[in-house]
C-alpha cells in the first residue's frame, strides 16, 4: 500500500472508532439520565410513604386513646348501672 492510501485508511477508521465511541458514550449517558430520574421517583415514593407511617402512628395512637376512653366510660356506666339496680331491690 502506498503512504496516501495508509493515511487514508486509517483516518476512516480513526472517524469510524471515533463515531461508535461518540454513539456508546451517548447511549450510557441516557441510561445514566434514566437511572437517575428513576432513584428520583424512588426517593419520593420514600419520603411518601415516610410520611404515610408516621400519619399512620398518629392515628394508631388516636385509636388508642379514643379506645381508653371508651373502656372507662363503659365501666363507668356499669358501676353506675348496678348502683341504679340495687336502689330499686
Amino acid at each position: 500500500m502506498d503512504g496516501p492510501k495508509v493515511t487514508a485508511v486509517g483516518i476512516v477508521a480513526l472517524l469510524v472508532g471515533l463515531l461508535i465511541g461518540w454513539l456508546f458514550w451517548g447511549q450510557r449517558a441516557k441510561e445514566l439520565d434514566a437511572v437517575k430520574g428513576r432513584l428520583a421517583e424512588v426517593e419520593r415514593s420514600a419520603a411518601q410513604e415516610g410520611a404515610m407511617a408516621t400519619k399512620v402512628r398518629e392515628l394508631e395512637a388516636q385509636l388508642k386513646e379514643a379506645t381508653e376512653r371508651f373502656d372507662k366510660e363503659r365501666k363507668l356506666r356499669e358501676e353506675l348501672e348496678a348502683i341504679v339496680s340495687q336502689g330499686k331491690k
